[in-house]
């Protein structure tokens, strides 16, 4: 069984700040990355080594997880012969304001421990309750039982 909670669902193909740029996640930065790397037809190893960094690094990038520091954002627009890293992503100083398209809280069950359950919580909170929720986890809270 696995449990998915999300506050809102935002289109961020939609969304345009107040000059008209577009804001993009980092999952469609991935895919914009993934196109290129196949208009040059690069792998993502040979990308990496033009780059400078590992390929590791530019399969995160991919897949949405992690998004490359400034430095590496240019030379990746430069090696990608665009203009300006803009073009590879427009809302790179804003990534924070665009929600991320993970869930905010899920659970799954443990498979062979029917007690047992995995849960994620990817929200902004209060610091206060951040810090009771990990008093939760690690047994230091008098009322969890």
């Amino acid at each position: 069984m696995v449990i998915h909670l999300k506050k809102s669902t935002m289109n961020a193909e939609k969304l345009f700040d107040e000059s008209g740029v577009k804001f993009i996640r980092k999952q469609e930065f991935g895919r914009r990355l993934q196109s290129l790397l196949a208009q040059h037809g690069w792998t993502q190893a040979e990308f990496a080594r033009k780059v400078g960094i590992g390929r590791d690094s530019i399969s995160t990038y991919i897949r949405g997880k992690t998004i490359p520091n400034v430095t590496t954002l240019e030379k990746m627009a430069k090696i990608l012969q665009l203009n300006s890293r803009s073009e590879l992503y427009p809302n790179y100083e804003a990534e924070g304001i665009v929600q991320d398209e993970m869930p905010e809280a899920s659970i799954k069950t443990v498979r062979g421990k029917p007690n047992m359950m995995w849960a994620s919580v990817n929200q902004e909170m209060p610091a206060e309750k951040a810090l009771r929720i990990m008093q939760l986890l690690h047994g230091n809270d008098d009322k969890a039982a």
